[in-house]
């Protein structure tokens, strides 16, 4: 190219832009979305005009197609001689298996219509392809290629949005729609109010927030004050020397040997506050203990200085837990290098770590561990034998001693506070119990006194409980996706005429792009049948909705109207969700390390004035971002710490309302169980509106001073504070729920796990409904010894939902059940079971004693457990005090072999 021509602009000479062109493959015109007919033409107008030229964009045309050509080439060659290999049936390819090829070797044998280009020709091919790609595999009669739903769409979202989302939704409405009224009509300015004062105390001696440590997280020396202060407490009722374990137990301890292992693992020892009143019996005079402080000992007491309840049984079992090597860290535990061990050698130095370990074992430890792997591995592990107890005082095979202690079997890990609870002397049950709930009363009456300035004091705790519900309920706007129309009852009736009428539509345009060039080559239909994919919520569009997102283009989006699992979610969303955007965390704490890492650590002022007006600007943003999300999270989770001691106030109404927006959509839909593959962040963090609470020291609380506001908002970014170790428990369940549940949370809970089982169809639930179900299943399990006089609230739950369960099959022919159906159905009835056992519901055995006759016996798999065993299982069975929370163990994928 010579200089002049540069020099003068015109850019370079057309026979060397063509012959480029010419040597183009279809790599080079294809790089992930984008491709050079559409990009180069950005590079200079000269190259805009020679691309609309048919003579460049023909020959790339031909380039493309012959190398998709040459690749059916390579793969008939490969075809053929697999098929002679093997000597079976050759057939030829004559196209790649994917339509696009196809679709555009027709079009390049047609040629573009008139006034259009092969520019033209190819972006429609690209376009066009992948739509007629997507209509063939996720299309309304497209068989499912995802996971294990082998349904079709039409079939898939007619059937599950019919039998299953609907009625939840019928059902939501129900609970939330009258609340949502009253909500926003008279009740508005008394939530304002009370957010107020919430955030009065979070700004003031409020920053400090409940905590609460995960057992697993606790140090030993915190767990043996924890034993030790409660089997203090029993020996005050009790003789020192009065063994806390039944005669038969592998255990032998009595209170004072109990209190001097605690005593001897913590520095200061153990001390307790306690009083004692004489009681006069029919027996004689008694000591009556209060371990409840009186209130002027709990004023001023910072609730985050209180611990949470722990039996001894937790303690005693983590206890004996916590030294155990771990597989994964050996290293950690002997002197050698295991980065460069084959795998033999590391399983060599794994036995002898923990047979050195083994052998340290107190004996009557050593026993517990032999008595619970024999009842619990041997008895649930195919192949596995138990251990003669003679031999736990000398030496245990290595075999066994590695299925006891690797990570795979850590249901086992739990029942050692199972059986340590079962030997225990049962007078000491319900002392443990009073003492328990004693140091439960303890903590709500503390948080009672730290907000006693929020609560109203012209309300009564019914009223101050409902506002913090409302409160504790609102989730954040976030705008991240289109909203649905208003999930109103003519709306959703109608949904499915219109769900038919779109796919209808979808398969008669596809055909009119086959058979009509006006349709094929108009712009509207791609807009359409673009329309058609993100309506029902999959096709490969999750990278273009992020950046339209990104972009805060979200009207650019289209509705995902028929995306049916979506819709659960969606009602919950418009009818919880705040009026204001609340920024997202993650996103606000990205943007608040970026600024500091660019304009505050490096320390180095801006070089130009744009630089300024831009640091000045994102700055501002920040801190305008910063103060709803700050006062958002501070205020919500303290309305949770303050509604803890209230939940004993709240109607039926609104315990009900609490529990069906917490447990309804605890499980998230996962690809590979469902049909539909929408895995975009923005719809999937839905799910999690209840989950993983966002702790309050993670975030400085705004106080509306810019100065003040900005040197926090520095100082956090800083910091880094925005991701902590899970040392404490961040679940919302683990909090509000965390101590004893009053009777009308738990009423609420067994409504909620009837109404989301079998409702008098087979096809009522599904694996998705199952588990949010028996989301509440191990509260429910708890609260029957934590109360045991109100268990009947628990069995009559159980009562229903086991005759309901039964009732939808036992006219049916056991061969009119599909296998989907009858795997669903025997899921459910194990897990009804397990409950049973767990809860010892003596008073179902007859109930129970129903599943043994007519179809439902002939759907139950033949390892089901016989009728004697399971009676005398629930009979047998003792529950435990211990933090369900985070050691409860899930028997639903065990089988109940006894």
């Amino acid at each position: 190219m010579s200089m002049a021509t540069e020099a003068q602009g015109q850019g370079p000479p057309e026979l060397i832009v063509k012959l480029a062109f010419q040597f183009l493959c279809w790599k080079d015109v294809i790089t992930e979305d984008y491709n050079i007919l559409t990009t180069a033409g950005l590079v200079c107008k000269r190259w805009k005009q020679l691309l609309e030229a048919d003579d460049v964009s023909k020959p790339l045309c031909l380039n493309l197609l012959n190398s998709y050509e040459a690749l059916v080439a390579i793969r008939n060659q490969n075809s053929k001689a697999t098929a002679e290999e093997h000597g079976i049936a050759y057939v030829e390819e004559i196209y790649l298996p994917f339509d696009r090829h196809e679709f555009f070797a027709e079009l390049m044998a047609k040629g573009p219509i008139e006034g259009r280009s092969y520019k033209d020709l190819f972006l429609l091919s690209e376009r066009m392809g992948k739509l007629l790609d997507h209509h063939k595999y996720d299309g309304p009669d497209a068989r499912g290629w995802r996971g294990r739903d082998t349904r079709t769409l039409r079939d898939a979202s007619m059937h599950d949005y019919r039998w299953l989302v609907k009625p939840t939704l019928d059902k939501l409405r129900e609970v939330f729609d009258e609340q949502n009224h009253y909500m926003y009509s008279a009740r508005w300015r008394e939530v304002d109010e009370m957010k107020m004062r919430l955030l009065a105390h979070a700004r003031g001696d409020g920053r400090t927030m409940l905590r609460r440590k995960i057992p697993l997280y606790t140090d030993e020396e915190k767990l043996a004050e924890y034993g030790g202060r409660l089997v203090l407490m029993l020996a005050a009722s009790n003789e020192l020397d009065k063994n806390m374990f039944i005669p038969s137990s592998p255990l032998s301890a009595t209170l004072g040997e109990i209190i001097d292992m605690f005593e001897s693992s913590t520095e200061g020892g153990i001390s307790v506050q306690m009083s004692f009143q004489l009681k006069k019996t029919s027996s004689g005079m008694k000591r009556e203990y209060t371990f409840l402080p009186k209130r002027d000992k709990i004023l001023g007491v910072r609730i985050d200085e209180l611990d949470w309840p722990m039996s001894p049984v937790d303690c005693l079992s983590l206890l004996i837990r916590k030294p155990w090597p771990i597989k994964d860290y050996v290293g950690d535990h002997v002197e050698y290098d295991t980065f460069n061990m084959s795998k033999e050698e590391k399983e060599e130095l794994w036995g002898v770590v923990i047979t050195k370990f083994w052998r340290g074992l107190a004996e009557t430890v050593r026993q517990l561990l032999v008595t619970v792997y024999n009842e619990k591995v041997a008895g649930y592990v195919n192949g596995v034998e138990k251990i003669p107890k003679e031999l736990a005082t000398t030496e245990v095979p290595l075999d066994h001693l590695k299925l006891m202690f690797e990570l795979r079997y850590q249901f086992f890990r739990g029942e050692i506070a199972e059986r340590i609870w079962i030997d225990l002397d049962p007078r000491l049950r319900a002392q443990i119990y009073d003492i328990y709930h004693q140091q439960a009363r303890v903590l709500c009456e503390a948080i009672k006194d730290e907000y006693h300035s929020v609560y109203s004091d012209t309300s009564s705790p019914e009223r101050n409980a409902k506002l913090l519900l409302d409160i504790f309920l609102e989730v954040p706007r976030d705008n991240k996706q289109p909203e649905l129309p208003t999930l109103t009852t003519e709306y959703c009736d109608n949904l499915l005429d219109r769900m038919e009428e779109t796919m209808s539509r979808w398969n008669e345009l596809i055909e009119e792009v086959k058979s009509d060039e006006g349709v094929l080559w108009n712009p509207q239909t791609i807009i359409e049948l673009n329309s058609f994919e993100s309506m029902f919520g999959h096709g490969d569009r999750s990278s273009y909705i992020q950046s339209q997102l990104r972009d805060g283009k979200v009207m650019n989006l289209p509705s995902l109207e028929f995306c049916v699992p979506r819709l659960v979610a969606e009602f919950l969303y418009q009818k919880l969700s705040a009026t204001q955007r609340i920024p997202d965390y993650y996103q606000f704490g990205r943007g608040a390390r970026q600024f500091f890492d660019e304009y505050i650590r490096k320390g180095q002022q801006p070089t130009s004035h744009s630089r300024t007006v831009e640091r000045n600007t994102r700055g501002e943003t920040l801190v305008r971002e910063f103060r709803p999300l700050s006062t958002f999270i501070h205020t919500r989770e303290h309305a949770m710490t303050a509604l803890i001691p209230l939940l004993p106030h709240l109607s039926k109404e609104d315990s009900k309302r609490l529990v069906y927006a917490i447990f309804i959509e605890r499980k998230r839909v996962h690809s590979r169980d469902r049909r539909w593959s929408w895995n975009c962040p923005a719809f999937s963090s839905r799910y999690d509106t209840f989950g993983d609470f966002l702790n309050s020291d993670r975030i400085p609380c705004a106080v509306d001073e810019d100065s003040s506001d900005c040197s926090r908002l520095v100082e956090w970014s800083g910091q880094r504070k925005h991701y902590t170790a899970h040392t404490y428990e961040e679940d919302v369940l683990g909090k509000i729920f965390g101590l004893p549940l009053p009777k009308n949370i738990a009423l609420s809970m067994t409504e909620f796990m009837v109404e989301n089982l079998y409702q008098g169809h087979i096809v009522d639930v599904d694996k998705h409904k199952i588990d949010n179900a028996f989301g509440v299943g191990r509260f429910l399990e708890r609260f029957t010894y934590e109360s045991p006089e109100s268990a009947h609230i628990v069995w009559e739950g159980l009562r229903g939902a086991i005759q309901n369960a039964i009732s939808v099959v036992e006219d049916f022919d056991p061969h009119e059940v599909t296998i989907t159906e009858r795997d669903i159905w025997i899921d459910v009835i194990e897990r009804l079971v397990v409950m049973c056992i767990h809860t010892r519901a003596v008073r179902l055995i007859s109930v129970l004693r129903r599943l043994y006759d007519g179809t439902q016996f002939d759907l139950l798999p033949g390892t089901f457990v016989t009728f004697k065993n399971l009676a005398k299982r629930i009979k047998q069975t003792h529950p435990i005090v211990n933090d369900t929370a985070t050691y409860h163990i899930d028997c639903s994928g065990i089988q109940l072999k006894l």
